[in-house]
């Protein structure tokens, strides 16, 4: 569910801050952090390192003198995938259970394992499906329940 990944951006720098270029950049990676960035990325926890910083090309669609930088960086994300399993805390437990950790908002629908869990339990969910929604920045999950938090 949290893992490593490179992420491949391209930054227009505009003529004011070609002076600053770097660190304006990494100013912009830097912004990404805590976001749900993309659907194959997932939220990005970290920014862990920049690997390169190339200029590609000039832009000449408007004619403004911006200059458009390639970057690569390293992200710790979060995206869950089916079959991970995560371990999360109930919210609310009603004909569902509900559990909303950090970024992560998480349906468990097995009804006939319901009984006897309780707001405040630590349990552990296996994905089924999830959604990444960049508008409200969390990631919905489905999942099935497969046992306590020891």
């Amino acid at each position: 569910m949290i893992r490593t990944q490179t992420v491949n951006i391209k930054v227009v720098v505009p003529p004011p801050k070609l002076h600053i270029y770097n660190e304006y950049i990494i100013e912009k990676v830097n912004n990404i952090e805590g976001t749900v960035y993309s659907n194959k990325c997932g939220y990005v926890e970290s920014i862990l390192n920049i690997n390169s910083i190339e200029q590609t090309d000039l832009s000449i669609i408007n004619f403004s003198g911006d200059i458009i930088y390639k970057v690569s960086f390293d992200v710790m994300c979060i995206n869950p995938q089916p079959g991970d399993v995560f371990s999360c805390t109930v919210s609310n437990v009603d004909n569902i259970i509900y559990s909303e950790d950090n970024i992560i908002k998480t349906i468990i629908i097995n009804e006939s394992e319901i009984t006897g869990i309780k707001v405040g339990d630590n349990i552990r969910v296996q994905v089924l499906v999830s959604e990444i929604n960049k508008i409200t920045n969390t990631i919905k999950v489905v999942g099935r329940l497969i046992g306590f938090e020891q």
